[in-house]
């Protein structure tokens, strides 16, 4: 009878869902700075994700690629965890929907993508390091499918219009590339941009989808 009731413990505890303290710390170990070198303060947030393939990569932002790269002599960017700094080649650019991936550093681990597309009203969370500081978990509603002006991607390119899911999470300078998550941790859009109010705007899931497919 405790054996059984040992089991239904268990199986209660993996199926629920995570607190939001539990969420941040399982989190946390895939979300990276993404920098020019090693030293230098420049760049955004990126996190590791598995390809259908079962490749893994950092992915981010093409802004924040093409920013680090602009000289055009190199296409290594810098991932740290705060502890140590990582060069990681650059393997794939989208400018159309402005993402960015690099090699890859646990080799079989990372952030799962979402089957599924989030609901309005939705719960989510954007987990980054604004302004390349401490990572922080900002929480909001996604509230509608919307379409807005950015600048583009490579910042000589002018202001382009962008279908993105809009949301009450607030973020900062250095979050482009984060990933937005739902209430299991499961990756369902990409941090960008932020509105007037610093509400943060995010690459849908279906453009993930179609980025990652082709690697």
């Amino acid at each position: 009878m405790l054996a059984i009731l040992s089991v239904l413990l268990s199986s209660c505890i993996f199926n629920s869902v995570p607190s939001r303290l539990q969420l941040r710390n399982e989190i946390a170990a895939h979300v990276f700075k993404v920098m020019k070198s090693p030293i230098e303060g420049n760049g955004g947030t990126g996190f590791e994700v598995m390809a259908p393939s079962g490749a893994t990569f950092v992915m981010t932002n093409a802004h924040v690629c093409n920013i680090l790269l602009a000289d055009g002599t190199s296409k290594i960017a810098w991932v740290s965890n705060g502890l140590i700094a990582m060069p990681r080649r650059v393997v794939a650019i989208s400018d159309e929907k402005d993402l960015c991936l690099l090699e890859g550093i646990s080799g079989g681990m990372g952030l799962k993508v979402s089957k599924d597309a989030p609901q309005v009203g939705e719960w989510l969370h954007v987990v980054g390091h604004p302004k390349l500081g401490p990572l922080i978990m900002s929480s909001g509603e996604f509230y509608e499918v919307c379409t807005i002006n950015v600048a583009g991607p490579r910042m000589s390119t002018p202001s382009v219009k962008r279908g993105s899911y809009c949301t009450t999470a607030v973020a900062d300078v250095g979050s482009s590339g984060s990933p937005a998550v739902n209430e299991y941790g499961e990756v369902i859009g990409v941090l960008f941009a932020v509105d007037g109010k610093s509400r943060a705007a995010l690459v849908s899931l279906t453009d993930v989808k179609d980025f990652l497919l082709q690697r």
